[in-house]
């Protein structure tokens, strides 16, 4: 499973601290967030999970649009720098993200099933959600098994949730409610659900839901906070107290 908190601009509902908190209360052992186009919540999401005691799993969804390209997450804090760095040069420079992309040595790379390249690399995957299970066997007959894995999206507890969703997208569109395309915004379906009821939607396809379980334990991306962070800014400006009074 995936997520999105409110820092995926008018998409996203809920903070990182009440995804953390709903993944408890879900019975989730560890919980996925990946914000579109962003990492800014992830600082404050692995704050809230490292005080609860659950595992955070960290990345992004790359979109151009409303056009999912991929969705990256972090095996660790080199991936997610690995994945920062990548975002800002497409970001800064306002360039589409392209189909394929480039080597993230350090990240996990989840590929729509549309995706054209079959032969995937080693740390290279065809993300399904319970939604298309059935189809994907006829649809999609050529890809290899093992190289899917289940990701689903949740975003909203209720119908309450959806409704403010959608009131988002609308503004962001600068559209009527009632002319909101169905394209520009979340399925109602993508339901914040317990693991038991996710776990239950794969019961007849229990070798993505362990992919995902296998991926997720070769994730770990941890942070320091309050007296145990080390200061990121310099103590000093030559290397020595001593020099630094001498300039």
């Amino acid at each position: 499973m995936k997520t999105y908190s409110h820092f995926s601009l008018k998409y996203g509902i809920l903070s990182p601290e009440e995804l953390v908190d709903w993944a408890l209360e879900a019975g989730y052992e560890s919980v996925c967030l990946t914000d579109i186009n962003s990492t800014g919540a992830v600082m404050a999401f692995v704050r809230a999970a490292q005080r609860k005691g659950i595992k955070p799993i960290v990345g992004a969804e790359l979109c151009n649009g409303n056009v999912l390209k991929a969705t990256v997450i972090a095996k660790n804090n080199r991936g997610l720098h690995e994945l920062n760095v990548f975002i800002s040069q497409y970001l800064h420079h306002n360039v589409p993200f392209p189909d394929e992309l480039p080597h993230l040595g350090s990240c996990i790379i989840f590929y729509p099933l549309t995706f054209k390249r079959r032969t995937l690399k080693e740390n290279e995957y065809f993300q399904i959600s319970s939604s298309m299970l059935l189809n994907c066997a006829w649809q999609f007959p050529e890809l290899p098994k093992n190289k899917i894995a289940a990701l689903d999206l949740m975003i909203f507890r209720s119908k309450r949730d959806f409704n403010i969703h959608r009131l988002l997208r609308a503004i962001h569109l600068n559209c009527l409610l009632s002319m909101l395309p169905v394209d520009q915004q979340a399925a109602e379906t993508a339901l914040l659900i317990s693991r038991e009821h996710w776990e239950i939607a794969y019961r007849d396809f229990p070798d993505y839901l362990n992919k995902t379980k296998e991926l997720f334990g070769q994730c770990q991306v941890h942070f320091s906070f309050g007296e145990e962070a080390k200061p990121q800014n310099p103590a000093t400006y030559t290397g020595s107290k001593t020099e630094d009074e001498q300039l």
